[in-house]
């Protein structure tokens, strides 16, 4: 993300919302957010809040760092609401499982959340989905770059255009 992220007009007016505070941003419009656990006589202050908090500010981008639990959906919502070039980051095994993911997560902010409605709102909300991996190593490559074309209801699935897919590298020889 943070290759991304340098690539972006030092004019936009970034919100960056971490849990642990990891990026280390450039721009001098940033405006850093990091939500802190619960601890006696303190009350947590959760992404889901601090992501509330960033929409009252106008943000040009919302970078939001891993997405772990149901802050997904608030996600969701506010890209879904006119935010952007928003950015964030998660853990899956390929690009496609991202937005599987992805939409896996916001279910769990409720139990009543209708499953298409979620995977429709992911698909509305994601343009594209780039997956890196890390090699043997400990370099880091980009592996996949998907478009999100929709939602398919009748199947339950993403329809999504393949961008660019790196080359099998073969495996070593011993």
């Amino acid at each position: 993300m943070k290759a991304i992220l340098d690539h972006v007009p030092e004019t936009d007016r970034l919100i960056v919302i971490e849990q642990v505070a990891e990026l280390r941003i450039l721009q001098p419009n940033a405006v850093r957010r990091q939500a802190v656990d619960a601890i006696p006589g303190q009350v947590a202050i959760t992404p889901s809040a601090l992501l509330a908090a960033a929409l009252r500010h106008r943000p040009d981008r919302i970078i939001l760092g891993e997405i772990r639990d149901e802050c997904a959906n608030d996600l969701l919502q506010a890209m879904n609401t006119g935010h952007g070039g928003t950015l964030t980051t998660l853990h899956a095994k390929s690009a496609w499982d991202a937005l599987s993911r992805l939409s896996n997560l916001a279910l769990s902010a409720r139990p009543n959340i209708n499953h298409s409605f979620i995977r429709s709102e992911t698909a509305e909300a994601i343009d594209f989905v780039l997956y890196c991996e890390r090699m043997a190593n400990g370099k880091r490559r980009l592996r996949e770059l998907i478009e999100v074309t929709g939602y398919d209801f009748s199947t339950q699935t993403f329809p999504t255009e393949d961008l660019y897919r790196a080359e099998e590298t073969p495996a070593p020889i011993h």
